[in-house]
C-alpha cells in the first residue's frame, strides 16, 4: 500500500465514510507494520481538534493548503469532489506535518514512543511482539507496550480486555502485563488474561510454565500460579453494595483449578477457547452471556423482560451469525429477538 492510498483510507475512516472491505484493508496494514498505529491515534486527535465539525471542511481544508503553500507550492491543487473522506484524504498530508512538529515539542524521549493496537469488538486477531512474543487478542481489547527496539529488553505491556499469551523465554528479561486491578510477570509460559474494565471479573489463567501475580492494592503480596490454574479477583463492591461493610476488602481473590466444559461428549477449556474462534458457554445466565455477546458480534443486546435474563444456556457458537445464535438459543428457552442492524431487542 503507497501512502496515497493510506491517506485515502484513513480520511475514509475518519469521515466515517469507509466501507467494512476498507477498513479491513487498514486493519492488515497495521498488522504488517505495527508502529503505524501510533502515528494514526496522533493524526485522529489532531484530526478531531481541528476538523470536528465537517460542515467547515471547505474552509479547514482553504486554510490548511494556504498555511503550508510554501510545502506544495510546486503542486496544482484542485478538489473536485468535495466529500468528507476526499477532504479528509487530502488534509493527511497537512496533518502529518503538524504532527511531527507536535511530537518534537511533546514527545522527543524515545520512551514514550508507544505502540497501541486494538480490536474492535465482532474482531479477533494474532499479533507478533518485537521480542517474539505472540499475542491473541480478543474482541474490545487494548495493548500497549514501547514500539521501539528497546522492548526486546524492557518486555513490559498494558492490557485492557483479554488476550492470550505465548511468551518468548528470556531469563534476563521477565515480561510483565499491567492490567488495571494487577500485573503478571513471567520469564516464558502460555496465559490468557481477561481484564475488561466494566467486567466483576477479572482472570488470569495459566496452561504452561508459572507467573507471577501481583495485585495492584496490594503489591507486598505475591500469587504464583502454576499450569491449570486460575486466579479470579472480583470487585464484591461492583455485585453488591452490602457485602462490603466498613473495614472489609471489597474484593475477592480466589484462585481455582481449570475445569474443562464437557459439551457433546468433547472437553473444551472455556478460558481460552476464543482464541480458536470458539465461544464455551457454561451454564450461565442470560444477563451474564450480555456482554460477551455483545462483544462477540458487536451488537447491542436490550431485553425487555427481567425474567428471561436468568434463563441459563450452556453450548459453544463457533461460526454462527448472532441471527444463527439467538434462534439456537431459543430452541432452549422461549423468547423472541428482532435485529436492528447492530441492535438486538429480545422480549
Amino acid at each position: 500500500m503507497d501512502r496515497s492510498r493510506l491517506f485515502e483510507l484513513l480520511g475514509k475512516k475518519l469521515a466515517g465514510e469507509a466501507s467494512i472491505a476498507e477498513l479491513r484493508e487498514l486493519d492488515d496494514y497495521v498488522l504488517v507494520h505495527p508502529d503505524s498505529i501510533y502515528y494514526i491515534e496522533a493524526i485522529k486527535e489532531i484530526w478531531q481538534d481541528t476538523v470536528g465539525d465537517q460542515e467547515n471542511l471547505d474552509d479547514v481544508f482553504n486554510q490548511h493548503v494556504h498555511k503550508f503553500e510554501a510545502e506544495f507550492e510546486d503542486a496544482e491543487v484542485k478538489v473536485k469532489k468535495r466529500n468528507h473522506w476526499y477532504l479528509a484524504a487530502c488534509l493527511m498530508p497537512l496533518i502529518v506535518i503538524s504532527l511531527v512538529f507536535h511530537f518534537r515539542d511533546n514527545h522527543s524521549h524515545a520512551s514514550l514512543k508507544l505502540t497501541e493496537l486494538i480490536s474492535g469488538k465482532g474482531i479477533r486477531r494474532k499479533l507478533l511482539l518485537p521480542d517474539g512474543t505472540q499475542v491473541w487478542l480478543n474482541a474490545d481489547s487494548k495493548i500497549t507496550f514501547n514500539g521501539d527496539n528497546k522492548f526486546k529488553s524492557s518486555r513490559e505491556v498494558t492490557l485492557i480486555g483479554e488476550a492470550f499469551f505465548d511468551v518468548v523465554k528470556d531469563k534476563q528479561h521477565p515480561f510483565v502485563i499491567h492490567t488495571p486491578k494487577f500485573a503478571i510477570k513471567v520469564l516464558g509460559t502460555a496465559f490468557d488474561v481477561k481484564a475488561y474494565p466494566k467486567d466483576i471479573h477479572t482472570e488470569a489463567t495459566l496452561l504452561r510454565g508459572k507467573i507471577e501475580l501481583t495485585v495492584n492494592e496490594g503489591p507486598q503480596q505475591k500469587i504464583i500460579l502454576t499450569p491449570n490454574e486460575k486466579f479470579v479477583l472480583t470487585e464484591q463492591s461492583s455485585v453488591t453494595s452490602e457485602s462490603a461493610t466498613d473495614g472489609e476488602n471489597p474484593t475477592k481473590m480466589l484462585i481455582e483449578l481449570v475445569q474443562p466444559v464437557m459439551i457433546s461428549n468433547k472437553a473444551y477449556t472455556r478460558e481460552v477457547a476464543w482464541v480458536s474462534d470458539q465461544l464455551i458457554i457454561n451454564n450461565e445466565t442470560f444477563e451474564d452471556l450480555i456482554p460477551r455477546l455483545e462483544r462477540w458480534y458487536n451488537v447491542k443486546i436490550n431485553i425487555s423482560n427481567p425474567a428471561i435474563r436468568k434463563y441459563k444456556f450452556t453450548g459453544i457458537l463457533k461460526n454462527e451469525t448472532v441471527e444463527q445464535a439467538l434462534s439456537a438459543m431459543t430452541l432452549i428457552e422461549s423468547f423472541k429477538f428482532k435485529i436492528t442492524a447492530n441492535e438486538v431487542n429480545i422480549y
